[in-house]
C-alpha cells in the first residue's frame, strides 16, 4: 500500500473484469492486523472522501512467504466500506477488519522478493471495550456491525486512457454509518434499567443522542490498540425478550450512529 511493508490478509476477493474491458469488480480484503497504512487511509477518508492509494496484493506460498509467485497492482483505489468483524467475549477467535477498494486500474504483475510483513497489532473478538455515556458497560457481551460505507459514483468527465470506453468511478458524499447491535448480560438489573430509561425518553420524543467508545485489546487483553468513536447514538429497537433464558441471559439493543471516527 504506497510502498509500505506488505499487509498479511485472511480473504481477497473481487478485482476482476466483471464486464470485460468495461467495468472492474471491487476488490475485498480482510486483515487480522491494525496496520497504521491501512488505518491511515481509512482516517483520511473518513474526514474526506478524495483519499487514494496504489495497492499491490501479492500471492505467496506457505514455502516462501515471502516471496511473490504473481502480484496485481491496483491504482488509484479509494474506499468504499471499512468494517470490524463482530465482537463477543465468548469468541476467542483472532479478530479481523475488512475493507473494500474501488480500483481506477488494474494490472497484473510478475514474481519477487517481497520483504516481511508489517509488524502491526492483532486483537481476539473477545478483545474490547465497550463505552457509552449514562450505562453501566460492565456488562456488554457483544457488538456487531460497525461498518460504514461510502458511495460511488460514475466518472462522466474521464474515460480510460488510449480511448477505452471502461467505467471510471469516483468516491460519492459523506461516509454512511450502520446502526449497530450491542448485547449485555440481563444479571444487571441497573443495566436493564438504564437501557429501558433510554428507550422510554426516546419514546416520548426526548431523543438524546449519546457518544461512545470501542476499544480494540491487543492480545494482552490490556493494551488498547484501536479507538473508535461512534457518535449520535440512539435507541432503534429493544426486543422485550431474552436472547437466552434464566438469570444469565441476554438481551440484544439496536442502535442509530450518526458517524464513525478513528482518533
Amino acid at each position: 500500500m504506497n510502498n509500505s511493508a506488505p499487509i498479511p490478509l485472511t480473504s481477497f476477493a473481487g478485482c476482476f473484469d466483471k464486464t470485460i474491458g468495461v467495468e472492474y469488480e471491487d476488490c475485498y480484503f480482510s486483515t487480522p492486523r491494525l496496520a497504521a497504512p491501512l488505518l491511515d487511509w481509512v482516517r483520511e477518508s473518513l474526514a474526506t472522501s478524495n483519499s487514494y492509494r496504489t495497492v499491490t496484493v501479492f500471492q505467496t506460498t506457505p514455502q516462501q512467504p515471502n516471496q511473490a509467485v504473481a502480484q496485481l497492482e491496483i491504482t488509484d483505489a479509494f474506499i468504499r466500506e471499512f468494517s470490524v468483524g463482530a465482537l463477543d467475549t465468548a469468541d476467542n477467535d483472532n479478530g479481523t477488519i475488512s475493507f473494500v477498494v474501488v480500483p481506477k486500474s488494474i494490472e497484473a504483475d510478475g514474481s519477487g522478493n517481497i520483504g516481511n510483513p508489517i509488524g502491526s497489532p492483532t486483537f481476539r473478538m473477545s478483545g474490547f471495550q465497550f463505552f457509552v455515556t449514562g450505562v453501566d458497560e460492565s456488562r456488554v457481551t457483544a457488538v456487531s456491525s460497525v461498518r460504514v460505507t461510502w458511495g460511488k459514483t460514475e466518472d462522466e468527465h474521464h474515460g480510460f486512457p488510449h480511448g477505452f470506453q471502461r467505467k471510471l468511478f469516483l468516491p460519492q458524499g459523506p461516509p454512511v454509518t450502520d446502526a449497530i447491535e450491542l448485547r449485555f448480560a440481563t444479571s444487571s438489573s441497573q443495566t436493564v434499567s438504564e437501557m429501558n430509561g433510554w428507550v422510554e425518553d426516546v419514546a416520548q420524543g426526548d431523543v438524546v443522542a449519546r457518544p461512545a467508545t470501542i476499544y480494540l485489546l491487543g492480545l494482552d487483553f490490556q493494551t488498547r490498540v484501536l479507538e473508535v468513536n461512534l457518535e449520535g447514538l440512539y435507541p432503534l429497537h429493544f426486543p422485550v425478550f431474552p436472547t437466552f433464558g434464566g438469570q444469565l441471559g441476554q438481551r440484544s439493543i439496536v442502535f442509530n450512529v450518526n458517524a464513525i471516527r478513528m482518533p
